[in-house]
């Protein structure tokens, strides 16, 4: 059954629609004048299809009473309820934006479709399917809990799946501690805001734009190669020309609000450099030689295994060799330094430190202020 907006009915304010046992499709168009349907698919596997216009439309959908409410707020207003086991919102035509976040519960297939346009499509609790259709599209969800990203999924509030017509990606927090990851995701840089709370943020595989917000905001990323990590920027790798006409650019991801990061390596030789960084970070080397270059907050920096150069800078940082010969200098600030296993080499630096050499031959020296030395097996 199509195009439920009667026509020359001026006088008409509700239309109940009842199907049958089949499974059925309706359509429901913008009408002329504000109407409220109701439609009751009955018995069967039941589709209720609401469209909007060539213009930039706005839906707003809610759930209550335990059936699916689709409001077109814009141009002639009108009104969409069901319990139909699938409701799709069409945007048509024009820039729309279909809004689901008050549906609170998973009590139907929702699908939200842009169509043509550039359009904003947000989610609700339930299980969402987002299809962008042409024009540059952008998923948008918005609420507590932890949410994590695929190419093809968003899983937290319901599993919903994902259109490759989706352009772009912005998940936003609220006052909890929320944690999003988005480490498994390859299309494009996503947009990460925690707003308030305590948040974990995990970027994808491109150039990122993560928000921490207000709280105590952490960003963790596994490193492809090398990283610089400023107040305000991740870089990882280099510019590199892969052929006579392309150049592979660095990753960059954009930080803003963010107190805390932990940095991961890989097999990889790293260089893992948080000099310009004022928060507290945690670099982890993995294997291989690393350069691990801590910030001006507290550190705690492990170089795991192989031989590995290690930097506290200022700070009271936490610094462990991990096994191969390690070269450990704490800079400023009360630092803990532990070479582990390996003939390792640790300066204290200024300020009062304590050194443990660990197994193996170690050279250990102290430097400015009181320091505590104990050199371990070896």
């Amino acid at each position: 059954m199509t195009n439920l907006a009667p026509a020359g009915l001026t006088a008409i304010t509700g239309v109940n629609i009842v199907g049958s046992s089949d499974d059925e499709t309706f359509l429901v168009r913008s009408p002329s004048r504000t109407i409220s349907f109701f439609v009751d698919g009955n018995d069967g596997n039941d589709t209720v299809n609401v469209q909007g216009t060539a213009l930039a439309d706005t839906f707003a959908v809610s759930s209550p009473s335990g059936r699916i409410l689709v409001a077109k707020t814009t141009g002639t207003p009108f009104y969409v309820s069901s319990t139909a086991e699938t409701v799709a919102v069409l945007g048509s035509d024009g820039n729309d934006t279909i809004d689901a976040r008050q549906v609170l519960a998973a009590l139907t297939s929702l699908q939200l479709l842009g169509e043509n346009g550039n359009d904003t499509l947000t989610g609700g609790l339930g299980n969402d399917a987002f299809v962008g259709g042409e024009g540059t599209d952008l998923l948008s969800e918005v609420g507590a809990g932890n949410l994590t990203l695929t190419d093809s999924q968003l899983v937290g509030h319901g599993t919903d799946s994902i259109d490759v017509s989706i352009e772009a990606i912005k998940l936003t927090g609220d006052a909890g501690a929320n944690l999003f990851d988005a480490s498994a995701f390859t299309r494009f840089g996503v947009l990460l805001d925690g707003a308030a709370g305590d948040d974990i943020l995990m970027g994808g595989s491109k150039s990122d734009s993560l928000i921490g917000g207000t709280g105590i905001d952490e960003v963790r990323q596994a490193v492809i190669k090398d990283a610089k990590l400023t107040n305000t920027q991740l870089m990882q790798g280099t510019a590199q020309l892969i052929s006579p006409f392309a150049i592979l650019s660095p990753i960059t991801d954009g930080l803003s609000g963010i107190e805390r990061v932990k940095l991961t390596g890989n097999t990889l030789v790293n260089r893992l450099d948080a000099a310009s960084f004022t928060g507290s970070t945690t670099l982890d080397g993995g294997a291989a030689n690393d350069t691990l270059i801590g910030g001006t907050g507290a550190d705690l920096i492990l170089g795991g295994t192989e031989n590995d150069s290690l930097l506290g800078n200022a700070g009271n940082d936490t610094i462990g060799g991990g096994t191969g010969n390690d070269k450990i200098d704490g800079g400023v600030g009360n630092d803990g330094l532990a070479g582990q296993d390996g003939n390792d080499t640790i300066i204290g630096g200024a300020d009062n430190d304590t050194l443990l050499g660990g197994a193996g031959n170690d050279s250990l020296r102290g430097g400015a202020g009181r320091d505590l030395i104990q050199g371990g097996t070896g």
